[in-house]
């Protein structure tokens, strides 16, 4: 396949974005949410899961994609699918900027913002970023949709889209935006011709096609509704819907506000601010540039379809959650329009001024704030506790031990770290000394690793919020008593937590692994899978059995069609005649 100088360069640009992704993920530490959404992930396709009630499934197949194929869960493969969706985002950036502006080099410029951005370096973990990617390329498609009167292209943008929701529901949020659009191409095409036949044939044929993508979800959530032991659905069936019994209590969303709105709308902004300065400013001044009356004909449809779905995401993620990761969509919409609006202000200066290096110095700033920002990530992975205690255990700690963890450790740190080796949190630990004492046949030593929250823990809690901390210290003081008298320190980890390791031996039976592997149990789930029950297992029968085998179905298919997008997006951009076709 010949390579287009324009794929060339645009490849350049996901390099330097893959690069500055892998980097930053190197230093960033693995927040509460991040440990739920990278532990959940892996070996589910093994395990034959269809669905959970956490998030859209297919997220957590594509992450187990990267942990068969990258050697397991760790610090740079748990974000590899952001990683990966976030650099190959330069592509669709690129072909959304032409799309809007029809300007080859305000393309490249936008490109090369979205590369840059230190909001999505800092926030580029869980689904979000994933999710987003294939909304953009949905809204791509749809635009070219309408401009050509494509059905092709509409119906490639009702999957995409589709993929995006099987990714993370929340998408969902961004049909307003679409509707918007398609009506008021709809009104303005009838004014022209009345005699246009509406266009619902293909908008019920889209649908159809949205509907299909999510079958898995609608499987899962039948088959977990009325064949598991408690009737559980997942979140947004149990509550958003009110289907089904909810296994998330307490963990509710707050109630929209709209003082939260506008509280966590100006903190997005002005952190936005501080590390895309020059995509915000460029992002504005290239709308208002829009409104033009000549231009607003070229770039109206989609300069619409970015801020009305940015508008409803603001609206109402703002007014009842503040996770910084749902807002990747706000520079990746910005950084399309901000290469229109810095090219112009460029071509302004160079007429009037006849300075011809306006846009190098502009780009200039933008890569001096990148600089500012990895000086800054670096300063803050001081502050890191699970990536360095991961990084030491898989140096220091042989395989065939059994590591004790103190109860004062948060779990989620246990299962990241330890999901590979045979940890005991300790509550479970009088369970299994009884074990051993009861077990017959012969006995080994083993190695036994004891991890404490050390005494210099007491402002960070080893992972738990204060009061829960104190709950457990107890249990932890009287655990570590028991152990600590027996056993050798060998090891201080100072991280933003301080944790004290001690080694010694234990004699059991070698079954003893299969027990202390069936304790692993982390947010509804066994921890990779390796045996136990879940919250929404299922024993489906009649009826259930085929609709359990078309969920599945459906379910690999989205997974072969969201890794056949990568080539598709290169295709389209090195090969931009396949944009025009009608039909």
């Amino acid at each position: 396949m010949k390579i287009s100088k324009t794929f060339g360069y645009l490849f350049l640009i996901f390099l330097l974005a893959m690069v500055l992704r892998v980097v930053a993920a190197s230093y960033l530490d693995v927040d509460t949410d991040e440990m739920v959404y990278s532990i959940i992930p892996l070996n589910i396709i093994s395990a034959g899961r269809l669905g959970t009630v956490e998030q859209s499934p297919l997220y957590f197949y594509l992450a187990d994609v990267v942990y068969i194929f990258g050697g397991g869960l760790g610090p740079i493969t748990a974000k590899m699918p952001s990683i990966v969706f976030g650099s190959l985002a330069v592509f669709l950036v690129y072909l959304a900027s032409m799309e809007l502006f029809a300007n080859k080099k305000a393309a490249f410029v936008s490109s090369f913002l979205w590369a840059l951005s230190g909001y999505a370096l800092r926030h580029n973990s869980e689904m979000d970023m994933a999710a987003f990617f294939f909304a953009l390329l949905s809204m791509f498609l749809f635009l070219r949709a309408l401009k050509t009167e494509s059905r092709k292209f509409l119906y490639l943008a009702a999957v995409s889209f589709g993929l995006a929701v099987m990714i993370k529901s929340m998408v969902l949020l961004f049909i307003p935006a679409y509707l918007l659009v398609y009506c008021l191409k709809q009104r303005k095409e009838k004014a022209a011709d009345p005699a246009l036949k509406p266009a619902l044939k293909k908008i019920i044929i889209s649908a159809l096609i949205f509907l299909a993508v999510l079958i898995p979800i609608f499987s899962y959530n039948y088959l977990t509704y009325t064949y598991s032991k408690e009737g559980v659905t997942d979140y947004y069936f149990s509550n958003l819907l009110g289907i089904g019994k909810t296994v998330h209590s307490g963990m509710e969303s707050k109630p929209w506000e709209l003082t939260r709105v506008l509280h966590v709308t100006k903190d997005v902004f002005l952190q936005l601010f501080k590390w895309e300065m020059v995509t915000v400013l460029g992002g504005f001044l290239g709308t208002a540039l829009c409104f033009r009356k000549k231009k607003w004909a070229e770039c109206g449809d989609g300069l619409l379809l970015l801020w009305v779905s940015l508008l409803f995401l603001l609206a109402y993620v703002g007014g009842s959650t503040g996770s910084s990761t749902h807002y990747l969509w706000i520079p990746l919409a910005l950084s399309i329009i901000a290469g229109y609006g810095i090219f112009s202000v460029h071509e302004a200066i160079a007429q009037k001024l006849s300075f011809k290096y306006g846009l190098h110095l502009i780009l200039l700033a933008a890569v001096i704030i990148n600089i500012l920002f990895f000086s800054w990530l670096v300063q803050r992975s001081a502050s890191a506790s699970t990536v360095p205690l991961w990084e030491f255990a898989h140096e220091n700690i042989p395989e065939n031990a059994i590591i004790v963890i103190d109860p004062r450790i948060y779990g989620g740190i246990n299962a990241w770290v330890f999901n590979d080796l045979h940890y005991v949190e300790g509550m479970y630990f009088p369970q299994l000394m009884e074990v051993i004492d009861k077990s017959g046949g012969t006995k080994k030593e083993i190695p036994l690793y004891y991890l404490e929250c050390g005494s210099k823990s007491s402002y960070v809690y080893c992972g738990w919020k204060p009061e829960d901390f104190e709950r457990i210290k107890p249990r932890g003081e009287e655990l570590s008593n028991f152990l600590v008298p027996t056993m050798e320190q060998i090891a201080e980890i100072n991280t933003a937590s301080n944790f004290i390791l001690y080694r010694g031996v234990i004699a059991a039976p070698v079954s003893i692994y299969q027990a202390i592997d069936k304790t692993h149990v982390f947010w509804f789930y066994p921890v990779g899978w390796t045996g136990g029950s879940a919250v929404d297992d299922y024993d489906a029968h009649g009826a259930g059995v085929l609709v359990n085998l078309l969920g599945f179905l459906m379910l690999y298919l989205d997974l072969l069609l969201s890794l056949l997008a990568i080539p598709f997006v290169f295709h389209l951009v090195n090969k931009p005649e396949a944009l025009g076709n009608k039909g």
